[in-house]
């Protein structure tokens, strides 16, 4: 065999070792979710939405379409870990929003309907100027200035003030990153805001000074910092979080919220054997 013939065949090995893993060459995982009810999303995108956020959550070789009426995720190469993490991308709404923490001698009113709501078993109506983050023993614990309310599972819930005129959300976020807290010890969420979300923001913290500001991320409150200044165009967010979980939210709010939402429990779960 003579050189050249030699060069080729070990560029090809070298090409087949670099491509990307198929289900046929490295098993994997395959997962097919129907939509829920009423849905004004399609399959085709939701797939397109849900390709980007798997790729982007650490799973850079998962693959998503349109089957009919339901949406086939393929995991290429995965492993147990790799397959409960595409489910929670999956199901996640992603949303973050910063509002104001519920707080007596400030808020009674709003707290005496919340309450009332709460107790007649009614969700908060429309424009309601409310709404419930829960609280979480891992993220935080109960402070004296919080007004609880437990949940229809006996879950602790934060009261929170929406304000119509400053809401602030993670659609307003142009970057976020991890990175670690300011005593360089915790993983923390890092980013800037949009020019719509710094001057929401910046009008937010103005007008609620010595206030507490909840970061509620997909309806679990996560922080609540005292509001000392205004806040521009820049934000970190700290708590009790792990690298991973940084990681998570960051892949969530890179992706956005998906167009709509897929029923809890796939259709199919299955794994493929290497061929």
């Amino acid at each position: 065999m003579n050189q050249f013939a030699i060069l080729v065949m070990m560029l090809l090995a070298l090409i087949a070792g670099c491509s990307k893993p198929t289900l046929q060459s490295s098993g994997g995982y395959v997962l097919e979710y129907r939509l829920q009810p009423n849905q004004a999303a399609t399959p085709m995108s939701m797939a397109a939405a849900l390709q980007q956020r798997l790729r982007g959550g650490g799973l850079p070789d998962a693959s998503a379409a349109e089957r009919g009426e339901l949406v086939r995720i393929e995991l290429p190469g995965a492993k147990s870990k790799d397959l409960e993490r595409a489910k929670e991308l999956v199901q996640a709404a992603g949303h973050l929003e910063f509002l104001i923490c519920a707080e007596r001698g400030k808020d009674d009113e709003l707290i005496e309907t919340a309450l009332d709501d709460a107790e007649s078993g009614q969700p908060p109506p429309a424009k309601a100027g409310y709404l419930w983050a829960r609280l979480e023993s891992g993220r935080m614990q109960v402070e004296p200035w919080m007004v609880l309310q437990p949940d229809k599972k006996g879950r602790q819930q934060v009261l929170m003030v929406v304000d119509p005129d400053f809401r602030v959300t993670g659609s307003q976020i142009e970057s976020a990153i991890a990175s670690i807290d300011s005593d360089g010890q915790k993983p923390c969420l890092a980013g800037t805001f949009n020019a719509e979300g710094s001057t929401a923001i910046g009008f937010l913290t103005a007008n609620y000074l010595q206030r507490r500001l909840g970061i509620v991320f997909d309806g679990v409150l996560l922080s609540a910092p005292t509001i000392r200044s205004k806040i521009a165009d820049h934000f970190q967010i700290t708590g009790n979080f792990t690298e991973q979980e940084v990681e998570y939210m960051v892949a969530l709010l890179r992706a956005g919220a998906l167009p709509g939402r897929l029923e809890e429990e796939p259709v199919k779960e299955e794994y493929v054997e290497p061929k």
